[in-house]
């Protein structure tokens, strides 16, 4: 027989069990979106993660997603290690802090930007059309800005264009800047700090470690990984091709306009000595109890110690050849087959330095005597100086005499380099493409117009067309915005599929020209003989063997000074 108190008691036991049955399916029930979609979900070998998804497209996006701990405290100034697994979901919609740096707000505004003294940065973000077993191409991003600026979440490095129209995974990454990434901290702490100076490249190879062992869960396939990179980006990934078995790290790079740059261990150790000193930083204990800003603030103090200007402060925070992670200069390194089986497109823009002109407009006034010239030509001697001027004059009888220069400039610092590397890899490979990227900044610029002079095809243009990236806050300015003119509209849509189509074939499958865009003509491998070059403009074609006479009088000034030595 059931008594009152019985039928009490179970009504209270179903109603706490349908209370808990609630409260857990709430906490196993999908996230969703503000329009009522599912929100995406990936389980990786750290945790789960929770993005977005483009309503209109159907792109999945997760950011912020962290690869590291962040580098603080005990862990200031040293090695990366591996993110700690985490419980439950982790939000990844938005974008992790920019690592810890100077802002410039021609980059972006202060609201797109963010913090800048934040060194709990170490973060990456992944575009994916599908989250399935289709094993798409890979394509990580990294950033340049010298080694000292930029971020991943910058506009102009958003991935879902091009993961759409390639039908790739797009990831891009953060890594520690300036003196938190690039500085020789032994000068102070001692052995500890051991390879401080290489840390902003031991935190990309993290990264790429991290990747291959998850892509896989967000449709990437981790056996076709391309690292790109431009300037800074292009010049650390070719410092990875120099550690031991990059192989392990990718399968195929893409250097845009910066190839095979390190410095000897001896000068990072200079650079370290002088800027410590400089910012008036006299123990690694005084600079481990410093906040972020007041470390960026001794940094800068350095910097304006050592006495460079903005552009060869450019110089100070290079990858290290330290014979321990970076074994020896990128280029002997590839000769010797240190990257063997690894795929190579390598490329620079026709006016490389004339992007400097906004930062430094007293380059517009650059003669052959400047002293500034000293940190880009030193170890040519006078009369190879004045060879090179009479012979890039002569090419260019419409040049005015800081322009010549600057040209001169922009060989020395990223065209030559670029050569340099193609031609190490063919000792060992034949799978080495070169491009030359001509389209010249339009003239509806604000920034030329502001200046008064030709921008042309200016460092770092190609970005915008790689990522389709035209109406953010810099390319806003630089290049005015996407054109309202329809038949300008038109051959800006065609040279952006050029770009993509020739970058993702070259992820997809090691042949940049395994596409069908008819925009574009056969584009055939680099060699030491026909040198085939792939020319983007708003008509394609392919030159052989671009700046003859300039590479040739290089090579030999090189071969002069080689025979110095």
């Amino acid at each position: 027989m059931t008594t009152e108190s019985d039928t009490n008691f179970r009504r209270w036991i179903s109603g706490r069990a349908l209370l808990l049955l609630l409260l857990l399916l709430a906490s196993c029930s999908p996230k969703m979106t503000t329009d009522g979609r599912v929100a995406p979900q990936v389980e990786t070998k750290s945790g789960a993660v929770v993005g977005t998804t483009d309503a209109k497209t159907g792109t999945h996006a997760f950011r912020g997603i962290a690869y590291a701990q962040p580098p603080v405290g005990d862990l200031r100034f040293k090695a990366p290690v591996p993110a700690a697994p985490w419980e439950g979901a982790l939000d990844a919609t938005e974008f992790g802090s920019a690592c810890a740096q100077v802002y410039y707000e021609e980059l972006a505004t202060p609201e797109e930007f963010g913090p800048t003294d934040d060194e709990d940065c170490l973060t990456l973000n992944i575009w994916t059309p599908g989250l399935d077993d289709e094993r798409r191409p890979v394509m990580v991003w990294i950033h340049g800005g010298a080694n000292w600026t930029e971020s991943s979440r910058i506009a102009y490095y958003d991935g879902q264009k091009l993961s759409e129209r390639g039908d790739v995974v797009v990831v891009s990454l953060n890594y520690r800047l300036g003196i938190f990434g690039f500085v020789d901290m032994s000068v102070l702490g001692g052995d500890a700090y051991d390879g401080s100076e290489n840390n902003g490249i031991r935190d990309q190879i993290l990264a790429l470690r991290w990747i291959r062992q998850n892509i896989d869960r967000f449709g990437g396939d981790p056996q076709n990984v391309t690292a790109f990179g431009e300037s800074a980006g292009g010049i650390d990934i070719s410092a990875i091709l120099a550690t031991e078995r990059p192989q392990r790290w990718f399968d195929r790079a893409i250097l845009q306009s910066g190839a095979g740059s390190a410095r000897p261990s001896d000068r990072a150790t200079e650079v370290a000595q002088r800027m410590l000193q400089g910012g008036g930083v006299e123990s690694i204990d005084a600079l481990l109890q410093m906040s972020g800003a007041e470390v960026l603030e001794a940094m800068q103090q350095g910097i304006a110690a050592i006495g460079l200007d903005g552009m060869s402060t450019d110089s100070l925070f290079m990858p290290t050849v330290d014979g321990e992670l970076i074994k020896g200069r990128p280029g002997e390194m590839l000769a010797a087959g240190n990257a063997s089986g690894i795929d190579l497109m390598i490329g620079t823009t026709a006016h490389e330095l004339r992007y400097y002109y906004v930062y430094e407009p007293s380059l517009m006034e650059l003669k052959l005597e400047d002293p500034r010239l000293e940190v880009f030509l030193e170890g040519i001697p006078a009369a190879d100086r004045k060879a090179l001027v009479d012979l890039y004059a002569r090419h260019r009888p419409d040049f005015a005499e800081f322009e010549i220069v600057n040209d001169i400039l922009s060989d020395r610092v990223f065209w030559m380099p670029s050569i340099r590397q193609a031609e190490a890899q063919l000792e060992v490979s034949d799978d080495v493409w070169m491009y030359l990227f001509e389209w010249e900044v339009p003239d509806a610029s604000p920034a030329q117009d502001a200046l008064g002079v030709k921008l042309g095809a200016a460092h770092g243009v190609e970005i915008a067309f790689v990522f389709s990236s035209f109406d953010d806050t810099f390319y806003r300015d630089f290049l005015g915005g996407w054109p309202q003119d329809q038949t300008e509209a038109r051959r800006w849509e065609t040279l952006v599929g050029a770009v993509q189509d020739s970058w993702t074939a070259f992820a997809r499958s090691g042949d940049p020209a395994a596409h069908d865009n008819p925009a574009l003509p056969h584009w055939p491998r680099y060699d030491s003989e026909a040198r085939a070059t792939m020319a983007f403009d708003y008509e394609n074609r392919v030159l052989s063997d671009p700046k003859k006479d300039e590479r040739l009088l290089w090579d030999q000034i090189a071969q002069r000074r080689e025979s110095a030595e």
